[in-house]
């Protein structure tokens, strides 16, 4: 962390589409003669798989496979950082679990945009402390932040915003200070009503089914859940013969 840059924001978590609204404190060390101080907001979705499968392993031959690439723990362990900056260890090819060898496969995917970019200020700074105010417009069909891993490490998923105030030096091309801070948004509900979906179709011969109409139909009781609530489903099965339903 950084102590010469403080964030204050005035809602802990903002709505998709409303303002995110704050302060941030800037101390000033030295006089810089020319100084750009911008704001960012950035979105970042990641998420990453990890698929183990069995493979034949000699153990009286281990040169069957590289030693390098073998990783002999009883779990790799993983994070939510990007493949490109995570250690080496952990993009190790295999696993040896006791007598099993295992191959590794890991899927990425990594969605990252630049939302919003404010200018704060340019000029000369002197040294002293400094406030800056800000609001940064979000679009209202943003997801909600959330952050997931499964109990066995595997499987792991994120979406986060984040708020960085960068002080650069436009005559040397640099950048003199970065830091950042995360912000939570709520994604909205775009409605409440139940779902519905109907299909129809003309049986030939299907197992107990001999020949006519077949019609499905699913219904669940809204279109939005949040973590831990039941949702209620009902299916109905209708032919020439008899409806069945089930909840």
């Amino acid at each position: 962390m950084n102590r010469n840059v403080l964030f204050k924001f005035f809602d802990p978590v903002t709505l998709a589409g409303d303002q995110i609204r704050g302060e941030c404190y800037l101390r000033i060390t030295e006089e810089i003669p020319k100084a750009q101080i911008v704001l960012t907001f950035q979105t970042k979705m990641y998420s990453k798989i990890i698929e183990k499968r069995q493979i034949p392993y000699d153990q009286s031959n281990p040169q069957m496979i590289p030693e390098k690439l073998v990783e002999k723990t009883q779990r790799i362990q993983v994070t939510l950082d990007s493949p490109l900056r995570q250690p080496k260890q952990t993009q190790k090819k295999y696993e040896l679990n006791g007598e099993i060898m295992y191959r590794v496969i890991r899927h990425y995917g990594t969605h990252e945009s630049f939302v919003y970019t404010q200018e704060l200020y340019t000029g000369q700074v002197k040294p002293g402390d400094y406030k800056f105010q800000f609001s940064i417009p979000t679009q209202y069909n943003m997801s909600s932040s959330f952050s997931y891993k499964s109990e066995d490490g595997l499987k792991q998923a994120k979406c986060g915003y984040k708020v960085t105030l960068r002080v650069d030096l436009p005559d040397e091309a640099s950048t003199l200070m970065m830091e950042s801070a995360d912000v939570f948004i709520n994604g909205r509900v775009i409605s409440e009503g139940e779902q519905f979906r109907q299909c129809e179709g003309n049986i030939v011969q299907y197992l107990c089914l001999n020949r006519g109409t077949v019609e499905l139909s699913l219904k669940l009781n809204k279109n939005n859940f949040i973590p831990g609530e039941q949702i209620q489903i009902i299916l109905v099965h209708k032919d020439q013969l008899a409806e069945q339903k089930l909840d």
